[in-house]
């Protein structure tokens, strides 16, 4: 990875301090790589991260009891000499409503910083003070005069009890050399107007996940730092793999948390993969996330998979949702290439100051057996077949299945229609944003495309707002013909779809008089979302009507088949297997010869205390039924 060194006139470094530098392609273990960093005025070189210090004892690890009707406490403590960053944290188990924050104040009782929490699942307050730096800017560290570090709750989210166990670490760090990245030279000198660059080797570490360190950058009078970050796929070896990590909390507000990610490599014709996350203690929220080659999700699980918002009361995180202690996807004939397991924990339980997590992936594995359904049978006839589903994993599958027709060789489809939504926009609704949202069917597994029409008018003086969407018919349904007002003003107008996840898939700017239309192909399954605004919002803009109307691609159904479906899934459990009987009813003007040509596939929905988004394609299996005489 040559680091290209350039000379300016200026006796100030010009690197870039906020540019991610990350090795691409991602190394795998012990390979080295190269990138180019350019316009860099050096003269030195430093590879540097920040480790604990190598005397443990100094690391300060303590529980304490906040008490009523404070709940203050104030811990002292020494700064060690040669400490160039302290880190103060502090988790609490508790209800989402208990905020527990922290300060810490120097030697001169000045304050240094101040780590705010909201309430939620996160159950961390952590602050981080740098010991270095401009000298008028360091804090002061004075032998005999300690460091403080205030604990206290926020106003209104203060503990139920009489007492509040929270649990303090203190970390004294100090800068040392990251064992991962290696320079060819550490010192040089540029004459002016000149460039270079300097070899950086990186070996990756052996254990799957991300790391970060840095390249320490000066020219005497200016200093910077080049973040680098590692990413180490999980190794695949005969088709299983191993990953792990720790959760150690957030302050979660909104969409945040702790994100994890672990890439894995899929070769051709892999018929199926399976991928678990499993943890001791309940108390955690951990959401689990199958990711394609093209960067799209496929598959989500959890407890809390839906919950909007984690910002603050009131907090919609189902009861159960905390008992979860394992999380797995499944997906049939992934497509070959990087694939991705996201571990996102929006809660940790607070009880420490950590909680392990063990990921495996295990390729190949069979789920649904026989592998093919083939009979005869006579017009009017039904024929049955038992289907058998294996469950090594380590929760429970909600699973049932669903056919699609094939004829000439080619997979059947038909288009469904969900009739319109009519949303109003004005000037004042969403604090003036103009915004309006809402779902409507759910998409079903295996789609080609999802396309979301708007046409735009003046609000009605009847029958005005939102209609809820009609169910998926059974058969394509003509749109609505609800025609444009030509009197509305021609304004900039947004259309946008929002997949199960709640990732903003495709947005439509257009003006009222062209209307919008946004489509996805090969949607992922689950419950969208469509929003509706106005491009530019602001006080003047007109009030309007929108006809909203969703279409989607989906396989046409072998006739006469029967299965649970997912409205009534079959329940395999754990560690065991389960049997899905299903059933397809000849038509009675068959004729003799024909052969019945199509396929069922096995899926999950949701099922008891577990939200998911995609589901799970556990397998596919071929059908043929040709057609003989009684």
């Amino acid at each position: 990875m040559p680091i290209r060194m350039r000379h300016r006139t200026a006796p100030t470094t010009t690197a870039n301090p906020n540019r991610n530098w990350a090795a691409s392609p991602m190394p795998n273990i012990g390979q080295n790589a190269f990138r180019t960093w350019s316009e860099a005025n050096i003269t030195g070189l430093e590879r540097v991260a920040l480790t604990i210090a190598a005397n443990s004892s100094q690391t300060i690890t303590k529980p304490v009891s906040l008490n009523s009707p404070g709940y203050l406490d104030n811990e002292s403590f020494t700064v060690p000499s040669g400490t160039d960053f302290v880190q103060t944290t502090v988790t609490w188990p508790s209800g989402p409503n208990v905020s527990i924050r922290s300060a810490v104040y120097d030697s001169d009782g000045d304050f240094l910083t101040y780590a705010p929490t909201y309430g939620g699942y996160g159950h961390l307050t952590q602050c981080q003070i740098a010991l270095k730096g401009p000298q008028d800017q360091r804090p002061v560290v004075r032998a005999g005069s300690p460091w403080t570090l205030a604990i206290f709750p926020r106003d209104g989210m203060l503990p139920a009890g009489p007492t509040q166990q929270v649990n303090v670490k203190i970390e004294f760090m100090h800068k040392t050399t990251w064992s991962s990245l290696k320079l060819a030279m550490k010192t040089f000198k540029l004459k002016k107007g000149a460039s270079r660059g300097v070899k950086a080797t990186i070996t990756a570490p052996a254990a799957a996940g991300t790391y970060f360190g840095g390249v320490r950058v000066s020219n005497g009078s200016a200093t910077t730092t080049i973040p680098v970050s590692i990413r180490v796929p999980v190794k695949m070896t005969n088709g299983q793999g191993t990953f792990s990590g720790k959760l150690t909390g957030s302050v979660v507000e909104y969409f945040g948390g702790e994100f994890y990610f672990y890439d894995f490599a899929v070769p051709g014709g892999t018929a199926s993969l399976a991928a678990a996350v499993t943890w001791p203690d309940q108390g955690n929220l951990v959401n689990v996330y199958l990711v394609d080659p093209s960067g799209r999700v496929r598959d989500a699980k959890s407890g809390d998979l839906w919950t909007g918002d984690y910002s603050g009361p009131p907090f919609g995180v189902p009861e159960a949702a905390l008992t979860h202690t394992a999380e797995q996807v499944v997906w049939n004939a992934p497509v070959a290439g990087t694939w991705q397991v996201l571990v996102w924990a929006p809660g940790f339980s607070g009880n420490g100051f950590s909680e392990p997590y063990a990921g495996t992936i295990t390729l190949d594995r069979a789920v649904v057996a026989p592998t093919a359904w083939t009979t005869t049978a006579a017009p009017g006839q039904t024929v049955t077949r038992d289907f058998f589903l294996a469950n090594p994993g380590p929760t429970d599958l909600a699973a049932y299945a669903d056919s699609q027709a094939v004829v000439n060789g080619e997979p059947r489809y038909q288009d469904y229609w969900a009739y319109y939504w009519q949303p109003n926009l004005t000037a004042d609704t969403f604090g003036g944003g103009g915004l309006a949202t809402t779902g409507f069917p759910p998409v079903p597994p295996n789609c080609t495309q999802l396309t979301a029409y708007a046409t735009w008018g003046a609000i009605a003086t009847s029958g005005a707002g939102s209609s809820a969407p009609a169910a998926r018919s059974a058969a394509p349904a003509a749109p609505s013909t609800a025609l444009v007002n030509p009197t509305v003003p021609n304004v900039l107008v947004d259309l946008g779809l929002y997949d199960p996840t709640g990732a903003d898939v495709a947005e439509s700017l257009a003006m009222t008089d062209q209307g919008n239309a946004v489509q996805v192909q090969d949607p992922m399954a689950g419950s969208w979302t469509t929003t509706v605004a106005y491009g530019d919002p602001g006080p003047t803009m007109p009030d309007l009507q929108a006809w909203v109307e969703w279409m989607w691609t989906a396989p046409t159904p072998i006739d006469g088949f029967s299965a649970p479906d997912a409205d009534t899934p079959v329940t395999v459990a754990k560690g065991s297997a389960g049997t899905i009987t299903a059933s397809i009813t000849v038509p009675a003007d068959a004729t003799l010869g024909d052969t019945i040509i199509g396929k069922v596939d096995f899926y999950t929905a949701m099922g008891d205390q577990v939200q998911t988004a995609g589901g799970d394609h556990l397998g596919s299996v071929p059908v043929a039924i040709t057609v003989t005489a009684p």
